[in-house]
């Protein structure tokens, strides 16, 4: 599994708690900030995941490496054209037949977490068509129970 933007590791170190030592996690984030606290969090957890500062825009992994991939809530952060090469780049990372999952500040304009969350939201009709511009086949998308936050799953074709 990959976690595409991991900051601080959670989602990445909680991953590898639930799929066991076999399984291998990692995570990259730009911030070398964020690598070294994701790194320090893992060894203190003595979480298998692994964290390597790389930009989304050119991933340091080979063609078809991951099952999962994972992005959430680091899109909006970037301008549109490396958002394109991120998702370009996740499909390319991720096998065919495998699963990627977005989840991102959705935008209305009218909940609380959107309005103090300033560095912005995408619509879910953007994210469907970044994927799919990508080369994944949108499986699922909508709203998460959390205020503001959408989801779309999707898979690289075999």
């Amino acid at each position: 599994m990959l976690d595409v933007g991991c900051g601080t590791g959670s989602l990445a170190i909680a991953a590898s708690e639930r799929v066991g030592p076999e399984a291998k996690v990692h995570g990259i984030d730009a911030s070398p900030e964020m690598i070294e606290r994701a790194r320090n969090k893992a060894a203190k957890r003595r979480s298998g995941a692994t964290f390597t500062e790389a930009v989304v825009e050119e991933m340091p992994f080979p063609d078809a490496q991951f099952d999962v991939v994972l992005c959430t809530m680091m899109l909006h952060h970037l301008p549109r054209s490396a958002r394109e090469q991120c998702a370009r780049e996740m499909r390319r990372v991720l096998k065919p037949g495998g699963s990627a999952m977005v989840v991102e500040f959705g935008r209305d304009g009218k909940s609380f977490i959107e309005r103090l969350h300033r560095h912005g939201a995408l619509k879910l009709s953007h994210i469907h068509e970044l994927l799919e511009s990508a080369g994944f086949v949108v499986a699922e998308s909508g709203a998460v129970e959390a205020q503001a936050l959408n989801f779309i799953r999707a898979t690289a074709p075999d």
